[in-house]
C-alpha cells in the first residue's frame, strides 16, 4: 500500500475524515489527469470520506448531504472492493455503523 492510502486508513481510523480525503485527493488527481484504472476506486474512497464527515459534523441536513455524497462512493463500491479490499472492508463497517447502507 502506498503512503496516501497509508495516511488515508490511518485518519479514516481516527476519524478524521476530511484529512482522509485530502491525503487521498492529490493521488486520485494524478491517476484521473493520467485516465488510470485507479482513478474510479480512489474518487470512492474520497467519496466516502467526504460523507463520512458530513455526518461528523452535524450540520442541519448533514444525514442528507451525507448519503447524496455517498451515492459516489456506491457508484465505485465494486471498484474499490476490488483495488483496495481491506480499506473497503473498513469503510463498510463505517457506513453501517453510520447507517449510510
Amino acid at each position: 500500500m502506498n503512503k496516501e492510502l497509508e495516511e488515508y486508513c490511518r485518519h479514516i481510523k481516527n476519524e478524521d475524515y476530511f484529512e482522509a480525503h485530502e491525503a487521498l485527493e492529490p493521488l486520485w488527481l494524478e491517476t484521473k489527469k493520467r485516465d488510470h484504472d485507479a482513478s474510479l476506486p480512489l474518487k470512492a474512497l474520497i467519496n466516502a470520506a467526504i460523507a463520512f464527515e458530513h455526518i461528523k459534523r452535524a450540520k442541519p441536513n448533514a444525514k442528507i448531504n451525507a448519503l447524496n455524497v455517498f451515492k459516489g462512493y456506491t457508484k465505485y463500491r465494486e471498484e474499490a472492493a476490488l483495488s483496495y479490499h481491506e480499506i473497503y472492508q473498513l469503510i463498510e463497517q463505517i457506513a453501517t455503523k453510520l447507517q449510510l447502507l
